[in-house]
This record gives C-alpha cells, sequence and structure tokens, in this order.
C-alpha cells in the first residue's frame, strides 16, 4: 500500500539519491499491493519464527531487542511475577535455521532467564533497555518500581548477575530507562543510562564507570530553557537515547501547556573532544550544557502552495513513543520515528548534513502511515543496508501498532521513490503489543526482526519472535 509523503524529498542528501528500488524478497513475490480505500495493507509473511515464552504478562511500551554475532537477545519485563527477564536464540546465524520453526509455533529452543527477580517484595523489571559488549556480555537498564530507582545489571563471564542499586535515589526515577555502552580495545569505558524523573518531569543522564561533564554532577538533568509545572512535564514521557563517538543523543516527548512537542538533546561527553557547534542540534543550550533542538513542535509545515495535502497538519501532542537511530553510514545524521496523537498519524524525521532547510528547526518530516487510527503500544525503527549498483542506500523501517485494530504493521522507506510502504504483519488483532525491531546482518544477506506479544487474555499473551524478508 501506498500513502502520500507529507513531506519534500531531499535530493541533495548523501544516500537519499534516487536509486533503482530494492528488489522484493522472495517471500513477498505472491503479495499484491492492494488499493489504499480497499482496507488493509499486504500482508509481509514471515520467513520463520518462534515462542519465547507462553502466558507472559508483559509491562509498559517496548521490549528490548539487539543482535550479537547474528544472535538475538531479548530484554523484558513478567509483569505477572514482577521481575525482569533475559533470553537467547542461540546458533541463528541472523536467519533462519533449524532452531526456527513456523511462525508462532511453540519452541523450546530459546535460552531465558531470571535477571532481578530474587526479592518477592520487589517489584523491578520493567521499561527494560538492552546493550551487547564485544565480548557478548548483556547489560540491561531497568526500573525498580517499588523503590523508584533506576537499576543496571550486567552478565559476568561466569554466568552471574550483578545488579547495581541506588544509582540516582532522589526522587521517583527509572520510568523509560535508556542505556547504551562505550568501548575502547574490548573493554567497556562507560555505560551511559538515560531515565526520567517522575517527581520534577525531568529527563536525567547518568555515566557509569565514568565522570559527567560540563556543569552539574552525576546524574544530570537535561533541562530546557523553558519549564512547565518545576519541570519539562508532570506526566511520563517517551524516551530513546543513542550514543556515538562519545556524543550521546536523547529524543523525548516534552509536555507544554497545550500537548506536547518532540525535542532533541545531545553532548559531547568525552572532555578531549571539541563541543558540539552544529546550528541544527544546538539551536539553544540547556543550563547544563546540553545543546537543545526543537525536532517538531507541532507547528505544521506548508510546503507549497498547489498541493495542500502534501502539507503537514499542525498538532498539539506529538513525540509519543518516539524511536531514534543514528545513520550507519554518516554518524551525524539522525532519523526518529514518532507518534503524532493529535493526528493520529505515524511520522519520520530525519537530519543531517547537506539536508536542505524547509522547516527552520532544518528537520526534514514526513508523516508515514496516512490512515486516522492511533498508534499504540511502541513504535520501533531499525535502519537497513542495501547495496544496488554499487552504491550503499539506507532505508528506514518502522513496527508499529495499529492500535484500533490491534494490528502489528511495518512501514518501509522506498528511498527510490521517496515514499513509504506499509505491510501488515499480523491481522488478528491484539497482536503486535510493545513491538520492537532490529535487522539482522550476515555476510550474504538481511533480514528483519520483530519480536511482539500476541495478547490472550486480557494483558497477557505470548511473547513471539519473527524473521522476516526485508522489502
Amino acid at each position: 500500500m501506498r500513502f502520500p509523503v507529507r513531506g519534500r524529498p531531499n535530493p541533495n542528501l548523501p544516500g537519499w539519491r534516487p536509486v533503482a528500488a530494492w528488489a522484493v524478497a522472495s517471500a513477498l513475490a505472491a503479495c499484491s499491493h492492494s488499493d489504499p480505500l480497499a482496507g488493509q495493507p499486504p500482508l509481509l509473511p514471515p520467513l520463520c519464527g518462534d515462542t519465547v515464552e507462553e502466558k507472559v504478562r508483559v509491562g509498559t511500551e517496548r521490549l528490548a531487542l539487539t543482535f550479537f554475532n547474528g544472535m538475538p537477545y531479548l530484554a523484558y519485563y513478567d509483569a505477572e511475577n514482577r521481575d525482569l527477564r533475559f533470553a537467547y536464540l542461540p546458533e541463528t546465524g541472523g536467519k533462519c535455521s533449524s532452531s526456527t520453526t513456523s511462525a508462532g509455533a511453540s519452541s523450546s529452543s530459546w535460552v531465558s532467564e531470571t535477571v532481578d527477580g530474587q526479592t518477592p517484595d520487589i517489584d523491578a523489571g520493567d521499561y527494560p533497555s538492552l546493550a551487547i559488549d564485544s565480548s557478548g556480555q548483556p547489560h540491561i537498564a531497568y526500573l525498580d518500581r517499588t523503590n523508584g530507582d533506576i537499576r543496571y545489571a550486567k552478565k559476568e563471564a561466569t554466568g552471574a548477575w550483578f545488579i547495581t542499586s541506588n544509582l540516582d535515589v532522589q526522587g521517583a526515577v527509572g520510568e523509560w530507562a535508556r542505556i547504551a555502552i562505550e568501548e575502547s580495545s574490548g573493554r567497556v569505558t562507560r555505560v551511559h543510562l538515560a531515565y526520567v524523573d517522575k517527581d520534577f518531569g525531568r529527563v536525567k543522564y547518568y555515566a557509569v564507570q565514568g565522570q559527567c561533564t560540563g556543569a552539574g554532577t552525576c546524574p544530570e538533568y537535561v533541562e530546557p530553557p523553558q519549564s512547565v509545572g518545576g519541570g519539562i512535564s508532570t506526566s511520563p514521557m517517551y524516551l530513546d537515547m543513542k550514543v556515538k563517538d562519545g556524543v550521546v543523543y536523547i529524543a523525548y516527548f516534552a509536555s507544554t501547556a497545550n500537548g506536547g512537542e518532540l525535542l532533541l538533546v545531545a553532548k559531547q561527553t568525552e572532555p578531549d573532544k571539541p563541543a558540539l557547534s552544529d546550528p541544527v542540534l544546538c539551536q539553544t543550550k540547556t543550563s547544563t550544557g546540553w545543546c537543545l533542538s526543537f525536532v517538531d513542535t507541532g507547528k505544521g509545515l506548508n510546503l507549497d502552495n498547489e498541493n495542500p495535502a502534501d502539507d503537514v497538519p499542525a498538532s498539539r501532542s506529538l513525540g509519543q513513543h518516539v524511536s531514534l537511530q543514528i545513520d550507519p553510514q554518516q554518524s551525524s545524521r539522525l532519523h526518529l520515528a514518532y507518534a503524532d496523537d493529535s493526528n493520529q498519524l505515524l511520522k519520520y524525521a530525519f537530519f543531517g548534513p547537506g539536508a536542505p532547510c524547509v522547516d527552520p528547526s532544518c528537520w526534514q518530516y514526513q508523516i508515514v502511515e496516512g490512515e486516522k487510527f492511533p498508534v499504540g503500544s511502541g513504535v520501533g525503527l531499525a535502519l537497513a543496508e542495501k547495496t544496488v549498483k554499487g552504491q550503499v542506500q539506507v532505508a528506514p523501517i518502522i513496527a508499529f501498532k495499529d492500535q484500533t485494530g490491534g494490528d502489528l504493521r511495518v512501514a518501509v522507506k522506498d528511498v527510490a521513490k521517496d515514499k513509504w510502504e506499509t505491510y501488515s504483519v499480523t491481522t488478528s488483532g491484539n497482536a503486535g503489543t510493545a513491538p520492537t525491531i532490529a535487522i539482522a546482518r550476515t555476510e550474504k544477506e538481511i533480514t528483519l526482526a520483530i519480536a511482539s506479544v500476541k495478547l490472550i487474555q486480557g494483558n497477557k499473551g505470548i511473547l513471539n519472535f519473527q524473521f522476516f524478508p526485508v522489502p
């Protein structure tokens, strides 16, 4: 299904020049694109899949999924037992194998364990975020709801989990936890944590195994120049973080008096490197020295006078379920996917060198999903690379839930046509809760991996993992 793109093609942006359209994998050969007015988009059939765990009661927002050496790793919250769980699937090689079965089939090939659940009166594990270091050891940040704290768990080479609590005991902190790690010579040099201070409605940043830089001490507040009610927000915020070459990028939903907007802060955390000076990233500075960029404030865009249908409508509240990725080809190019709740749309924004400024912020916007329905239970963004005629192209892929029908959908950017193609992954309803998406790469192919929960009764369901062809 094709939807109109609300935004302007950017032929001057490196890596986004028109090229031949990607060949759709053989599993899609039988799919025909339906008329947008006919209803559902075409089905994206899975290559294979597994049931990770049955009768699981999941927590808030996304699961945490990542790959290391072709092996998928998952972190998730078991809300029934109020525990943090971790699972991995050995020897997949980033593709279907004897350990993966037909989609939805029960399987015992996943290795799972409880990370934090030894204390029955402690509710810990929601808002999990997962990173894998170069030695294959997992690192997880998550919420201790009982104590209002952020926790950090690391698996040692012995197989034991080392859990650090009381990292930040000031206020109710830890919701929307995100983690990223940096290494040097095979050794973890810094663990970056971002999370919400619920008491004051602020984003906070913490550096483990390192010193916080700039004004303030660890943990640092990430404060915009203007605040509402003593902080950014008095309600939960959607948050994502990525780190590259010492630069920390944090995208988040900031509530305002009239709704909400999408902001991004950035900071160079390595003291021997120059501070950020890009005028788009540093539209202003926070009180703690972070660069602040207004990604999408909901003002809307009148891109041309000839076709008003191509304009981006104004919004009172947007930035929910934000997912952030750094471009694999240029680290200064950023990609974001998020919901526009006011207009019930799925949106995509990007910024990078050479991009012409349409809006004064220089961020480029597109409407990904043009149908009017709420986007819920998480938005997952991944970036696929494909070599076409000797040139590597980057295409964003977004997994999201149709909150009205309960189905899981995938939107893929056709870089040749500067348009989005939307596919249904499930059509049975209540099958796309807490979706997360990742790209599995091998020497010969790339595949799309999605983990989500199919609700069976109430908020209990089956945690599924599936491989898909990259359209």
